[in-house]
């Protein structure tokens, strides 16, 4: 069978819907601070740290499992967004998933493997609150989301009916912006807890550069944010090195993990101190708003979203799989002509890989590969020109037979 990742992506025309209007907050909820006694479906999988802990596996690579939610299983009109999945692992092994359902608000549907999943009537907030996040607090879910202004959170005993804490975790305002993206949050290395989060999209301005900022606390409702914090884009113009709506984890030998959206694909970094980060790279899915749980074999999942005019926006999952071959890509200036290329296609594998630029499903005139197949180890170069790159991406696709990839190609950001 042929796994294939051509998903394409229309997600930007959605992001902007995803934030929220004002909303006024309801009384707060206390924090139980009694040990949990967990309930089938109803509590967190962790009594002391409950949030995600992986063993980091190199190596492995994405492979799309296709599409788990669509708007018309809550009855979101077609063309109307399904977005920012947010995704619990409970006590039993299911998963709840939390996502923003367009003039729904934000709703919930319940799986026993995560793949299928079976919407839950109503919804855990009403319309005015997006992009969401949950996490397991002592024998509490708490869950953070978008607001005006910025990001505010609400607690639950049971993951289903949810009590709106008054004010702001984080303000925009704390790093000169009017709005911001769905957070993700971990523990720090010295206690407490990182909360990562970008500026949020504007309404139709479609792709552009984004930059990530934190903060940190030590009870979940004080954030102090970190004025010294910043990864992704250093300015307007920096689009290469956007990074946009995050999730991060912690895994069990103290590394962290960022995934966030770059160049109409999710990325990934890592970190020592959750500070730095280093190696960023694309994971060759494209999509937008991911979310990563660990599986019972300590493998990740991760679920996503993204866009299509004909049905609107849309849940994906992907998980790690082990593969004996990978691409990594540089690009240079290509003077008059264009951009140049050098693919590394690295491994060990008995299969042929063939190599093919595409846009628009559609091979690329004037583009020559060379080679365009070979078995790993083997290099290949090409130029692109420049007058090629528009709205629609300009991809690279390696396929052996049985495992299809693809990779958005860019420009190198200007001298």
């Amino acid at each position: 069978m042929k796994i294939s990742k051509r998903i394409h992506v229309l997600f930007f025309l959605f992001l902007a819907a995803c934030a929220p209007n004002a909303s006024t907050p309801a009384a707060p909820v206390a924090i139980s601070t009694t040990a949990p006694t967990l309930a089938p479906t109803a509590r967190p999988t962790e009594k002391t740290n409950p949030l995600p802990q992986p063993t980091a596996i190199p190596n492995l690579i994405w492979n799309s499992e296709g599409i788990r939610l669509k708007p018309s299983d809550f009855g979101v009109a077609v063309g109307d967004p399904l977005a920012d999945v947010s995704v619990a692992t409970l006590s039993d092994g299911s998963f709840r998933l939390y996502a923003f359902a367009q003039r729904k608000g934000i709703v919930s549907a319940i799986s026993r493997d995560g793949l299928q999943f079976t919407p839950e009537s109503g919804a855990r907030l009403p319309d005015g609150y997006g992009m969401p996040r949950v996490i397991a607090v002592e024998k509490n879910w708490r869950l953070f989301f978008i607001t005006q202004g910025g990001i505010g959170s609400a607690l639950s005993s049971d993951g289903l009916n949810f009590t709106i804490e008054p004010g702001l975790r984080v303000k925009g305002s704390d790093h000169n912006q009017k709005e911001l993206s769905g957070p993700s949050i971990v523990r720090a290395p010295n206690g407490g807890y990182r909360i990562y989060y970008s500026d949020l999209p504007k309404p139709g301005a479609g792709p552009a550069a984004h930059t990530l900022f934190s903060a940190t606390t030590s009870d979940l409702l004080n954030w102090t944010p970190d004025p010294n914090f910043k990864f992704g884009a250093q300015d307007a113009n920096d689009r290469n090195n956007s990074a946009e709506h995050p999730f991060a984890l912690r895994a069990t030998d103290g590394t962290y993990w960022m995934f966030f959206h770059r160049l109409e694909e999710l990325w990934t970094a890592k970190s020592k101190d959750g500070i730095t980060w280093t190696d960023a790279a694309s994971t060759g899915l494209r999509g937008n708003d991911p979310d990563v749980v660990t599986l019972a074999d300590g493998s990740w999942r991760m679920y996503y979203g993204n866009f299509d005019p004909a049905t609107g926006g849309f849940v994906l999952s992907a998980r790690q799989i082990p593969a004996p071959w990978s691409i990594a890509i540089k690009s240079a200036p290509g003077g008059a002509q264009g951009f140049g290329f050098a693919v590394s296609v690295t491994g060990a594998s008995e299969k042929i890989i063939n190599l093919r630029v595409t846009q628009n499903n559609k091979p690329v005139p004037g583009v020559t590969l060379s080679p365009s197949s070979g078995k790993p180890p083997f290099q290949v170069s090409f130029t692109i020109p420049g007058q090629l790159f528009g709205p629609a991406p300009i991809v690279l696709e390696a396929d052996d037979g049985s495992l299809t990839r693809q990779f958005t190609l860019t420009p190198p950001p200007p001298q």
